[in-house]
């Protein structure tokens, strides 16, 4: 059985770094196209007049994303019944959305002292519309580098390491074979 050369090594790890960076930035595409901003079950709303009961955060404050396409109004009250304050969204948080849907706005934020609370969401007429009750989902800054940097530095690297082993051959093949 042969020994693996360092050439040969280098060549295994940069390929699986190769096709773990083509894997990872493929699935990062897929998701991107579809929209990547996975809201709790409970936290989706249906834009239907009737109470929705969901688990919300009380260390920080919790928003009210709506699609791009939702023209909606909704109160929020905790288990006493006491009604929440709905304040402007403090910074304009926007997700966007992947080629297939709108993306989601926070318009509005209220801190709750429990959870869950009760969300009641209008709308003009009757729809399929819902909004979302969450806390910032992260940076999209963050998301930014998760579905495009690191893919594209394991490629990188992946490729480097490919041409430095073929130099390596290349050059164990001129030299000749060793004589340790």
């Amino acid at each position: 059985m042969r020994r693996l050369t360092a050439a040969g090594r280098l060549a295994l790890v940069s390929t699986g770094l190769l096709l773990v960076g083509l894997v990872w930035g493929t699935v990062a595409v897929v998701r991107g196209l579809l929209g990547d901003w996975d809201f709790a079950d409970d936290a989706l709303v249906p834009v239907d007049s009737e109470p929705h009961v969901v688990s919300v955060a009380t260390d920080r404050p919790t928003y009210v994303w709506i699609s791009e396409t939702t023209a909606r109004r909704c109160t929020v009250t905790e288990d006493d019944g006491t009604a929440l304050t709905l304040a402007e969204a403090d910074l304009p948080h926007y997700l966007p959305s992947g080629l297939l849907g709108p993306g989601w706005i926070a318009t509005d934020s209220f801190t709750a002292s429990s959870s869950p609370v009760t969300v009641t969401c209008f709308n003009r007429t009757p729809s399929d519309l819902r909004v979302a009750i969450a806390a910032d989902p992260g940076t999209p800054a963050l998301a930014l580098v998760r579905r495009q940097v690191v893919p594209l530095l394991l490629v990188g690297v992946g490729l480097v390491g490919l041409v430095a082993s073929a130099v390596l051959r290349l050059r164990a093949r001129r030299d000749g074979p060793s004589t340790a």
